[in-house]
């Protein structure tokens, strides 16, 4: 796969001097098109594929909260951003999933979304306003200063198709 070079001094650049908002978001974005071209999992790093996943939850999260990111996602995807959660040291967004997740029978959320949609269509009132306080939580927390030190942390495995660099040993 072609991919758009960019140069070593952006790279630093934006790694060491960019607050972190905008330092994530144009990484992110310039690995975004490698990862969907090979379906997220194929030919992003182990560290691009964690903030991936991060990116992917707060996303969903902020935007319509966790019966959102349940719903478009399903379950499938739940273990992976547990993970990246764990792996980037975002404890406590990582304690909220853990909550959000023990609304579903035996913590397990089904990887059919349409199954998902059923069990969450049957949260009592009660529960759904348990859920919002945790759509909460997880808006008050700003990822992006944690998830830039993760990203300097594994700097020599960010980009480097991009970079002109060998792919790493631990490219999935």
């Amino acid at each position: 796969m072609d991919v758009a070079r960019i140069a070593e001094r952006y790279f630093q650049r934006l790694l060491h001097e960019t607050d972190p908002l905008r330092a994530v978001g144009e990484l992110v974005g310039m690995w975004e098109p490698r990862s969907a071209a090979s379906g997220m999992q194929l030919g992003v790093s182990s560290p691009e594929q964690h903030v991936t996943m991060v990116l992917i939850y707060v996303g969903e999260v902020g935007n319509g909260g966790h019966t959102q990111f349940f719903s478009n996602r399903g379950g499938d995807i739940v273990a992976r951003v547990r993970a990246a959660l764990r792996e980037t040291g975002l404890l406590e967004l990582e304690a909220i999933v853990e909550n959000a997740v023990a609304f579903f029978p035996r913590s397990d959320v089904p990887g059919d979304r349409a199954a998902v949609d059923r069990l969450l269509g049957a949260l009592t009132e009660d529960q759904l306003a348990r859920l919002d306080r945790l759509d909460k939580e997880t808006s008050r927390l700003d990822p992006y200063p944690r998830l830039l030190a993760y990203m300097r942390e594994h700097e020599d495995d960010l980009l480097r198709p991009e970079r002109g660099l060998v792919a790493t040993e631990g490219a999935t």
